[in-house]
């Protein structure tokens, strides 16, 4: 995404690896700035030593948001555990977490924790003219694919450049919203 409308100024957020935490816990988000016709060294946005996972960014060219799924501790051995288990133990666990961009600090600050009951996944933002929109997919069952059974749900926040709203359900019991 562009920076700040200049051409060449560009902003990206990755999931790197983080060869200094435990295995389980090696997925960290990242973002790099392409200046001068270089990509400036990684950094991360928020080191809490917990794994990240499915960033998505966007800006308008004044502010830039940052949405992702942060596990809220550390993650143990899962050598023994079936993969229902992950799922619904440990994926079904991750928070969403909203970050904004301080160019003049060349750091992130969280901004928003929305908390919504289920398994949260597909988390998308967009920003334009000082409003930002937030969105994700929940499922309460904690399956990572809605079902009849286990319906997905999507939620939503907004910022009208004044404060986030709480989140909200615009789309309930959905089949495998995958997309």
């Amino acid at each position: 995404s562009e920076l700040d409308g200049t051409a060449g100024d560009l902003i990206m957020v990755f999931i790197g690896d983080d060869s200094g935490r435990t295995d389980n816990n090696r997925t960290a988000l990242f973002y790099s700035i392409y200046d001068n016709g270089k990509w400036s060294e990684p950094k991360q946005i928020d080191n809490d030593g917990t794994a990240d996972a499915f960033p998505n960014l966007s800006t308008d060219n004044k502010d830039t948001y940052a949405i992702w799924l942060d596990m809220p501790e550390r993650i143990g051995d899962l050598s023994k555990v079936s993969s229902d288990y992950i799922t619904e133990n440990i994926i079904g666990k991750m928070k969403l977490e909203i970050a904004k961009y301080d160019p003049s600090k060349n750091n992130w600050g969280k901004v928003l924790s929305p908390e919504t009951y289920g398994l949260n996944k597909l988390p998308q933002i967009a920003t334009d003219g000082g409003k930002t929109i937030a969105a994700w997919v929940s499922n309460p069952g904690k399956k990572a694919v809605g079902t009849k059974e286990s319906p997905d749900d999507i939620y939503f926040v907004y910022n009208n450049g004044t404060g986030w709203t709480a989140p909200k359900a615009f789309i309930t019991n959905s089949v495998n919203v995958n997309e």
